[in-house]
């Protein structure tokens, strides 16, 4: 989960004017001041993205926002400004009071959604077999990792959730690859990826 600042932007200058810095804008949070801080702010923050992580895993990313009431979903909205805003200023007192608020609050959504009927996603995986014969499993989520794992009867399987399929595709991912694949896809419609490879820069010197 990212912390965006709730303060507006401003408009940005024209082509022939530079940005000007200006250090009296500059306010540093209070929390990045004291080092006992920063570190229980950190650790704040951090369960708060395993909440999340968790309850979107679950769910489906961006999927219980839209299977919760106005009413709730409001106060879900209100707790998350608070608490973007508790790490703008900077009070560490704010922080611990708007962070485990803000647990609550997504774990409120969780229980309203359950309470209403819907499903969670099912844990699910899929496999691939390379061609050197190790076979590639992709789950949707932790649980699905899991069960995976418990169905691999001694073959040669490296098991992956979609979450770090998807860091493994932005390490080797850019837009000028996003581009050619996409020209590819539309000129030869089911036209797939069979290898991947990076490009080593060219050391050799000029023969001239």
């Amino acid at each position: 989960m990212t912390v965006k600042s709730a303060r507006p932007r401003k408009p940005y200058p024209s082509k022939r004017q530079k940005p000007k810095s200006d250090p009296r804008n500059t306010v540093t949070p209070e929390f990045m001041k004291h080092d006992a801080w920063r570190n229980e702010a950190d650790q704040i923050l951090a369960q708060v993205d395993q909440v999340v992580n968790d309850i979107e895993t679950k769910w489906g990313y961006g999927r219980l926002k839209k299977l919760t009431g106005y009413e709730l979903y409001e106060k879900w909205q209100s707790q998350r400004d608070k608490f973007n805003k508790a790490f703008e200023i900077g009070k560490i007192v704010d922080i611990r009071v708007h962070g485990a608020a803000m647990i609550k609050a997504w774990q409120a959504l969780d229980r309203a959604a359950t309470e209403s009927g819907y499903e969670p996603l099912d844990p699910f995986w899929l496999e691939y077999k390379l061609e050197d014969g190790k076979i590639v499993v992709i789950a949707n989520c932790d649980a699905g990792s899991k069960e995976a794992k418990k169905n691999l009867d001694g073959r040669d399987v490296i098991v992956y959730n979609i979450q770090d399929a998807a860091a493994i595709i932005a390490s080797f991912w850019d837009r000028e690859t996003d581009a050619i694949a996409k020209a590819v896809q539309e000129q030869f419609p089911g036209a797939r990826i069979t290898a991947a490879r990076r490009k080593e820069p060219l050391e050799d010197e000029l023969p001239f």
